[in-house]
């Protein structure tokens, strides 16, 4: 991620979360979901890294959100995820 996604990340709206929250993600989640759709891609090691949150929390978002269908894994080493517009 560049430093300018990463300064977005910290100063999502908490607006955006809220909305996405009132859709039944959690928190967590949303803020994952905002960080991949702003970004393109990425790993759940710089989702870790620059969302602040715990390695597991991570894993459990992305798993929910590819549940949810509204993310898509890319195999690879390492995994890439990325957001489905909506």
């Amino acid at each position: 991620m560049t430093q300018h996604e990463v300064d977005y990340l910290h100063s999502v709206d908490s607006v955006h979360v809220n909305l996405l929250c009132e859709l039944g993600i959690t928190p967590i989640q949303a803020r994952v979901y905002l960080a991949l759709y702003n970004s393109g891609e990425s790993t759940v090691r710089s989702l870790v890294e620059n969302l602040h949150i715990h390695r597991a929390d991570a894993y459990r978002a992305v798993q929910r959100l590819q549940t949810l269908g509204v993310i898509e894994l890319a195999i690879g080493n390492p995994n890439k995820y990325s957001a489905i517009a909506p």
